[in-house]
Order: C-alpha cells, then structure tokens, then sequence
C-alpha cells in the first residue's frame, strides 16, 4: 500500500519524477565514477609501485659499483705500510707477486665483504646490514642465493639485488625492503578522488534540480494555470484522454486539443479561401477574363486607327497612269517603284496585322480556357501536372505587351524550367502579375520594363516577375492580398491578387510582393514545387 502511494505520488507529479531521476542518475554515477577510478588509478600506482621499487634497486647497485671502484682504485694506489683508512677501506694487504684486477664478493658472518685486487695489492671493505642500512635507507638483509625479483609482502614490497663478481660468479644477493607509500598514496587518492567527484556530482544535480525547478516545472505551471483561465473564459477547447496525470500530461491534453482545433481551423480556412477566391463571386472569373480580353480590344482598336500602308488615291492614279502607252521611260520607272514600295510596305503591314491578331486569338483562347474550367472546379482544388513555366510565361508576355497604352519592355527567361502547377492557373495567376507590372508601369506616365526570371532553390522553383513601376509601400505590403484592396484609387476591385495567393496556396505554393518603396518598382515572387523529372534531368533528355 505503502509502495502504491510512492508510485502514485512520483506518477502524479513532474518534480518527484525528476528527483526520482536524478536521484537513481546520481547513485549510477557514483558507482560509475568509484569503479572508473579504481580501474585506471589502482593498476597505474601497483606499477608505479614496481618502478619505483625497481629504482631504488638499481640505486643501491650503482652505490655498490660505486663502492667497489672505490675500493679497486685503493687497491691500484696504496702501498705496502700504507694506512688503510686514508683510502675509506678497512684493510690492505700486499700480495706474493703480480695478480690481475679484479673484484669479488663475499658473504661473511652475516655481512658483505668487498675484495679488490690489482699489482701487489688487496683492498678489503666490510659491509653490514646495518651500515647498507644507514647509507641506502631501507631496510637491507645480506643472504646467500641469487636470482632477482620484486614482490610485494603486506605493507611493505621487497627487491632482490644479485651481487655477482667480475667473473661473473653470484656470491650472494642482498634483500631490500621498502614500505609501499605509493599504494597507500594510491588508495587515498582513489578515496579523495571517490569523494570529491561524488560531492561534485551532487552538487551538480543539486543545482541541475533546483534550476529545472525553476526554468520547466515553474513555467509549465504557469502555463497551465493561463490555458485553464482560457478554456474558463469560454473558448470552445476540448480536451483529449490522457493517461499521463503529471504536468506535462496536463499541458500536452491542453496543446492537443488547441493545436487540434488550429489546424482544423486552418484547413478549412484555406479551403474556404481558395472556393471563395474561385467562386464566391462572378467577379472573380470576369477579372481574369479581363485582363485576358485586354489585349483583344488593344489590338482592335490600334488596328482600326491604323491608316493603311499606302494612299489608295494616289496608288490608284500610279496603276493608271502606268496602263497608259504615252508615259515616259523615266516616269515609268519611277511610277513602277512607287507601286513596289506600296506592295512591299501593304505586305509588311499585313504580317504585323496577322501577328497581333495571332495574339489576338491567344487571348481569345485563354480567356475561352478561364471560363471553360469553372463550372466543374468551383469547389476541387485544381488538378496539377508537370507545366514548362518558361513557356507559360513566354505565352502570357506576348499577351502582355499590348496590354497597356505605353511600350513596355520584356526581359523573359531562356530554357524550360518544369514545375508542378494546373497549367491553366498558373497562366491566370503570371497574365495577372504581367498586368499588374503593366499597369504600374502605366501609372507612371512613362515607358518601363519587366524583367521575369527563374530560380532554383533545392526542391523549389521561384518566378520573380519584376518591374520599374510605381512600387508600393512596404508598411501596406500586408495588405495587398486582402480581397477588396488596391493601391491605386482609381481601380476598383482589387481580386486579382487575393485570387493569385489563394490559387498559388492550393497548388502547393507561395506567393509574394516586395518593394522597396514608392517609385521604385515591385518584385513578384511565385514559388511552386519543382517538377521530379526534371530535377533529376530525366525530362530534359527525354
């Protein structure tokens, strides 16, 4: 029962979990750093411990090597009647004939006994435990037998030290013994080092609580007291089940249920923004076909204005007169050029009538295609298939440029560039721009230019529609894709770009106005999904 309450107690609350978590971080630690410690500290000081043993070995056999030099050089330097403590020796004895330098060892009643030979000579030092004691500072015990080790007897570790002669012969070992400090320095570096990173460790969690105390369990608190006086205020905020009973339980019902009814808001929102900028008013589709007649009634009304090539009066007295015998070779050859300059000019002024009148019925099939694909798409969104946005753009450009009173210049991308789009919205959505660009050109009272170009940016195409109009102000640029609102006051309506971003956003994409401000022109930026084919370069060989 007792345990019941404790799991209850930690599942219900967000804090004893964390102090559960830290508590069980802490204790794993703990054991983690002691068993770390001991694994990398303990063998480093067994082998420091060894080295250092081994040192001082090799110390106390530098010493003896030391002793016996000195011992050969009384050997080699004393004469008969000499006093053997002028040469640090404790005896000096002369030799029946020549003998060879040499030194030897030997184990005496206990002690070392150091023996050097050379040319009439014998120098003899004695040596005990007790004075190797004094001059090493460990403990020494002269024995017979060789062999040389180091192992470790209890609180002290032991060195073996093989006194061999010149020849070669061992004649005994001395036994060293050494207190083994490092260990003992070892262990309690071991037991600081267990300490201190413990005390460090819960000092780190100590704060680690205190300031996810402060900075998650505090502000979600708060949160949740804001959420609950907003779901008290009367907002419609379902809640969800969930099993969780802690704070971020609570919280994370309370985001659900919000980020629920967002996003259910959201898509019926852009749903409805798109029905509404297709079909919520006729007003919509009889702008598009607008802008898309424009250039019909441009063309038809600077044709009709147009005079013809040639004066048909005076063609008619030059055919006259040339059908007459009487005229002069001179006049007839003038008379017969004239009537080839008014050919040749009736003929060009005829290919630039068919030209206008090709575009003419471009228009005418455009605005056909705007008016044919309502009755059946007023409440789908539009079907989408890989569109050559260059050739779109081509098409809507030539359109374009009679679609205002003044000339305007057009700068058009070079290649295809392939996106996913409807092909007959997306021809709406750049004859629109194109007109915007043109009419703010117009607005101006001057000729201008439009520069449209194409950007890759990873999976995403971007048409940039540019021109050197009137611009707008960047304060009022949140405003421009609002239904009903126009920069100029003259124009009533103000669909077309509330329409475009609804038709972009249903397609799968974006669109943008920028400026950088009155009188310096605009920057229509349209951003669709590329076409896959032609990301990986599939479409351009085929």
């Amino acid at each position: 029962m007792r345990a019941r309450g404790a799991r209850g107690w930690i599942d219900g609350s967000l804090g004893a979990q964390f102090i559960a978590i830290l508590t069980g971080v802490g204790l794993l630690g703990s054991v983690a750093i002691t068993l770390l410690l001991a694994i990398v500290i303990t063998p480093g000081f067994d082998r420091l411990e060894i080295e250092a043993a081994a040192a001082q070995r090799d110390r106390v056999a530098a010493m003896l090597a030391e002793i016996g030099e000195r011992t050969a050089a009384a050997a080699g330097t004393a004469r008969p009647g000499d006093a053997p403590a002028a040469y640090s020796v404790d005896a000096l004895r002369p030799l029946a004939g020549r003998a060879d330098a040499r030194l030897r060892y030997r184990i005496e009643g206990g002690g070392l006994t150091i023996v050097a030979r050379a040319d009439h000579m014998a120098a003899i030092r004695r040596l005990d435990a007790a004075m190797l004691q004094r001059l090493t500072g460990l403990g020494v015990v002269i024995e017979r037998g060789g062999g040389s080790a180091i192992v470790r007897d209890g609180d002290r570790i032991a060195a073996t030290l093989p006194l061999t002669d010149a020849d070669g012969r061992v004649a005994g070992r001395l036994r060293l013994s050494m207190p083994r400090d490092l260990s003992a320095l070892g262990q309690r570096m071991l037991l600081l080092a267990v300490g201190g990173s413990t005390l460090l460790l819960l000092i780190v969690l100590a704060v680690l609580r205190r300031s996810i105390t402060a900075l998650v369990l505090q502000p979600l608190e708060r949160l949740e007291a804001h959420m609950l006086a907003v779901r008290e205020t009367g907002a419609p905020t379902p809640l969800a089940a969930d099993p969780r009973g802690d704070e971020i339980g609570r919280v994370t019902r309370s985001f659900d249920a919000m980020l629920a009814q967002l996003a259910d808001l959201r898509e019926r929102m852009a749903a409805q923004s798109y029905r509404l900028g297709q079909s919520e008013s006729a007003v919509a589709m009889i702008h598009n076909v607008r802008n898309a007649l424009t250039p019909v009634s441009t063309i038809l009304s600077q044709g009709l204005a147009q005079p013809p090539a040639a004066d048909p009066a005076l063609l008619a007295r030059a055919l006259a007169e040339l059908a007459g015998d009487a005229v002069p070779a001179a006049r007839r050859r003038k008379l017969a050029g004239f009537v080839a300059a008014a050919l040749e000019a009736e003929q060009a002024a005829r290919a630039e009538r068919l030209e206008r009148l090709e575009i003419g019925r471009a228009s005418m099939r455009q605005a056909l295609s705007i008016i044919g694909r309502q009755p059946g798409d007023l409440h789908t969104r539009p079907h989408v298939t890989p569109c050559d946005v260059a050739e779109i753009v081509a098409q809507n450009a030539a359109i374009a440029r009679f679609a205002g009173a003044l000339p305007v210049a057009l700068g058009l991308p070079t290649g295809p560039a392939w996106a996913i789009a409807n092909r007959v919205v997306l021809s709406q959505i750049v004859g629109n721009l194109l007109a915007n660009a043109v009419e703010a050109i117009a607005a101006t009272g001057r000729s201008g230019r439009i520069d449209a170009t194409i950007e890759h940016a990873g999976d995403r195409l971007v048409l940039t529609i540019a021109d050197d109009g009137e611009g707008f102000d960047a304060a009022r640029s949140g405003q421009l894709f609002q239904r009903g609102f126009s920069t100029r006051s003259d124009k009533a309506g103000g669909l077309g770009l509330h329409w475009c971003a609804n038709a972009a956003n249903a397609m799968g994409g974006t669109l943008t106005l920028e400026s950088d401000g009155p009188a310096r022109g605009a920057r229509a930026r349209l951003t669709l999904r590329k076409d896959g084919a032609d990301q990986a370069g599939t479409r351009a060989a085929a």
